[in-house]
């Protein structure tokens, strides 16, 4: 059997949709997309708010534990951050010849999409600092006037778009030397 590269570019190009029929339409100089929408997925980094809490609520779970509230909130600041993101991805993905993204937020800066959620990565809880009236935890993460400790994930201020796990490593493995030089 022949073998003929050439007469299989449809097959990729189908397989590769959308995708596949734009470069194919682009080299023969034709410059709109023929594709309906290019779906954005978009995560942003909130500011610190400290009128976010986690906390425990009177629910109570199967085993009589109370059940964790999350109570989020979001600024004026993070909606323009999102709107000016929005609109600058919308305006560079236009100039491609794709169709711009559907607008997702209201030119506002109090109404969020009924579907936005926080990402399950809520940290800074035990902010810290060295006077008990403005932190939880000192500086080797002991809360203050308790014998006990939180992991460095809680008092980590930012969680930031990109993974914050090599920072929390090292604010653990500190942590860990300040427990192995303590007397026991």
């Amino acid at each position: 059997m022949e073998r003929r590269p050439a007469g299989n570019i449809g097959t990729v190009i189908r397989d590769l949709g959308d995708a596949g029929e734009f470069a194919w339409r682009k080299t023969l100089g034709r410059r709109r997309c023929p594709c309906g929408r290019v779906n954005v997925h978009m995560t942003g980094e909130p500011m610190p708010n400290p009128l976010s809490r986690i906390r425990l609520g009177d629910e109570r779970d199967a085993l009589g534990m109370r059940r964790v509230v999350v109570d989020w909130h979001l600024t004026a600041e993070d909606k323009r951050q999102a709107l000016a993101l929005q609109k600058l991805l919308g305006t560079e993905v236009g100039r491609t010849g794709f169709r711009p993204p559907a607008r997702y937020l209201a030119d506002d800066d109090k109404t969020w999409p009924d579907e936005m959620y926080g990402d399950e990565h809520h940290m800074g809880t035990t902010r810290m600092h060295a006077d008990p009236a403005q932190g939880v935890v000192d500086v080797n993460c002991r809360v203050h006037a308790w014998p006990i400790f939180t992991s460095p994930a809680a008092r980590y201020s930012d969680r930031g778009a990109a993974n914050p796990t090599l920072t929390i490593a090292a604010l653990a493995l500190r942590l860990a030397d300040h427990l192995k030089r303590r007397p026991t």
